[in-house]
């Protein structure tokens, strides 16, 4: 039940880039149940619109969610957490309009990091960008 209530507090996801992949692998430290990594790293926030958590400072990417659903996997302390997202922030610099007037997050401009799970974590490659049909 503690761990359901601490995931509750937790409705802000970013995408982080490559420039905040130190701090990424800092926050993967298991801290003492109750410890903000966000106080324990030092990191900056700013106010989120839309949450009442704010976001990381220099993270292009936010959603802010709600939780909708938490499923148990398997043994050990492991969940699939599925939310629901209310509102985006989204750094200018990533996006541009496609000629419909829709707005595009731009990958190379993202250049976002995925954790593959221990230390080890992966860039975007090649991106191809191919004609989308009606």
């Amino acid at each position: 039940a503690a761990r359901v209530h601490l995931l509750e507090q937790l409705p802000v996801v970013m995408i982080p880039h490559r420039e905040l992949l130190e701090e990424m692998n800092s926050s993967s430290a298991t801290f003492p149940f109750g410890v903000s990594e966000v106080e324990a790293l030092g990191l900056s926030t700013v106010p989120f619109e839309g949450s009442r958590l704010p976001r990381v400072a220099g993270c292009r990417v936010a959603f802010a969610c709600r939780r909708h659903l938490i499923q148990e996997i398997g043994n050990g302390p492991q969940a699939l957490i599925i939310g629901l997202v209310g509102g985006i922030w989204l750094d200018d610099g990533v996006v541009d309009e496609d000629s419909k007037g829709r707005l595009k997050i731009r990958a190379d401009r993202l250049d976002p990091v995925g954790r593959l799970g221990a230390g080890e974590y992966a860039f975007i490659g090649e991106i191809r960008r191919l004609v989308r049909p009606d």
